[in-house]
């Protein structure tokens, strides 16, 4: 079986990052539960953590990211949620 996040077979360090993901769920759980601050701050901590096991810069990830949602066209949809409809930028 492949981790989801390195693609590579499980060892013991795609084990811990299988782990995080694990945690993630259960802070998200949390957070749906009983939102708040601190355990939105959770689930943030878990995924920063996360970000070890994956190749390249978080901070610049978020900047690209945001970057590129800029430059998005999005729809409101009937949940309140927004989408964007141009997936190609």
């Amino acid at each position: 079986r492949n981790n989801l996040l390195t693609n590579k077979p499980f060892s013991t360090y795609s084990a811990e990052a299988e782990s995080y993901l694990n945690k993630l769920k259960e802070e998200t759980k949390e957070l749906t539960e009983s939102p708040n601050m601190e355990e939105l701050a959770d689930c943030m901590l878990v995924l920063i953590g996360l970000s070890r096991f994956l190749p390249g810069d978080l901070k610049t990830a978020l900047t690209d990211k945001i970057n590129k949602n800029i430059n998005r066209t999005w729809e409101l949809q009937k949940d309140g949620t927004y989408h964007h409809v141009n997936k190609n930028i």
